[in-house]
């Protein structure tokens, strides 16, 4: 129906019966936007488990258990519906590439440079055959990071890891997210100031969690950091240990600073400029 907005359904196999295992994709202008998203996405699942010398068999089966299967709300078309034609016919990348077919011009205010937020990540990807590793880090990232989107980025060293394992040729299928905790953002001096660096050291004991460390970071500042500022510091500090030790960073509320230091170095920041994307 003209001025109708149509809506996609997009069901990941890979996470059957939770709560994140369906969402919708609403807004498309008409129906065949949104079965050519459909199409799309539906067969970029089926690609991404494609490996060489696989049969269409082999394929198959991993497309039922991680594979995404998207419908079109009200209507019957639906992407399993070519599932043998996919898995015969490899697919060029402009075939597969449903970003680019998502509802939605973007803004003035959406094509703008974004602010880069810092996460801790910590995923366990699993392969085609059921091997897994974990991998994850420091992460600067416009947004929480989703689930694919974590993948995609962790693939070369989910790669590399199983190669470790002695599993060549491995081809990760899932990820699981045990954590993605956003960290404090780093204090930063207004205006433009002539930068000093400052050597923070601290020793720090949380009592609720029972754990404590030294820990030492480089902050730019125009003069000694003291006060508000260099509580900002102490805290980012903390927040960031307590997120690796995988408990989180609003842990660093809790805790007490049993010895601090600071004193003017040459040293490199420990936290250097974000650039917007």
């Amino acid at each position: 129906m003209a001025g109708q907005a149509h809506s996609v359904l997009v069901f990941d196999m890979a996470r059957t019966g939770e709560p994140d295992g369906e969402h919708l994709i609403a807004g498309f202008p008409s129906i065949e936007a949104a079965e050519a998203y459909a199409r799309a996405r539906t067969r970029a699942s089926v690609e991404e488990l494609r490996a060489p010398g696989q049969s269409a068999a082999e394929l198959r089966s991993l497309w039922h258990v991680y594979g995404e299967d998207c419908s079109v709300l009200g209507h019957e078309f639906t992407g399993r519906a070519a599932l043998d034609f996919y898995i015969a016919n490899p697919a060029a990348r402009e075939e597969i590439d449903w970003a680019a077919l998502a509802p939605g011009t973007p803004t003035e205010a959406e094509q703008a440079p974004r602010k880069l937020h810092r996460y801790h990540v910590a995923a366990l990807v699993t392969e085609a055959a059921n091997h897994s590793v974990w991998v994850g880090g420091f992460l600067n990232w416009p947004q929480r990071p989703t689930g694919p989107e974590l993948l995609e980025h962790y693939r070369a060293d989910a790669i590399a890891a199983f190669e470790r394992q002695g599993i060549a040729d491995a081809r990760p299928a899932t990820i699981h997210v045990a954590q993605a905790h956003e960290l404090p953002d780093v204090p930063r001096a207004p205006g433009s100031q002539p930068m000093k660096h400052w050597h923070i050291d601290l020793d720090f004991i949380c009592h609720d969690v029972k754990f404590g460390m030294d820990l030492a970071a480089v902050f730019s500042w125009p003069q000694e950091p003291r006060g508000e500022d260099l509580a900002a510091m102490t805290r980012l500090m903390i927040a960031d240990a307590m997120s690796v030790r995988g408990d989180g960073p609003s842990w660093a509320d809790e805790a007490e600073i049993v010895s601090l230091a600071v004193r003017e170095t040459d040293a490199t920041p420990t936290y250097p400029d974000l650039p917007a994307v």
